[in-house]
């Protein structure tokens, strides 16, 4: 990642809105979304910021370190990297899903 030209990414509306700055082969390399990237900006107003950083965690880590007892997140996750084409993100979130509902 030499020299990253950076996506900045803003989830949620208004003052619940967050702001990530995320190298753009970084985000190549897991999501073929890169076609909802304008000047360098994605803008996903309608998605949840906290499940966007469980995204933004597994994109950097490749996995999830949080801790979480209820499934709730994860089949919001699971929407989340359905909606982005995310395959590994929301498959992912499925085995955290089955995990707790064993």
């Amino acid at each position: 990642l030499r020299n990253p030209i950076s996506v900045i990414a803003t989830v949620g509306i208004a003052e619940a809105a967050t702001t990530w700055s995320i190298p753009e082969n970084l985000l190549t390399y897991q999501l073929p979304f890169i076609n909802i990237i304008k000047d360098d900006k994605v803008a996903l107003t309608e998605d949840d910021p906290d499940i966007f950083e469980l995204l933004v965690q597994r994109l950097y880590a490749g996995e999830l370190n949080t801790v979480v007892t209820d499934s709730e997140p994860y089949v919001k996750a699971w929407i989340l990297g359905n909606k982005l084409e995310c395959l590994t993100f929301r498959d992912h979130a499925m085995v955290q899903i089955l995990h707790r509902h064993k």
